[in-house]
């Protein structure tokens, strides 16, 4: 018997919360200015071999 299911609500436009909720949070961080340079931090990912399509990260 599997006890783990993941029913997320859903908003009246065919959403799920959760999605919206993300949506909501990545919104700010568009004009988020990292302390740490973007350059660097991908310099680092790719020596530790860290490979990831999504831009956003």
């Amino acid at each position: 018997m599997n006890h783990y299911h993941n029913h997320s609500p859903q908003s009246s436009d065919g959403k799920h919360d959760g999605d919206a909720a993300l949506s909501d949070f990545l919104v700010p961080l568009m004009d988020y200015t990292p302390t740490i340079p973007d350059e660097l931090v991908e310099h680092y990912f790719a020596k530790s071999g860290f490979q990831c399509p999504d831009v956003r990260l």
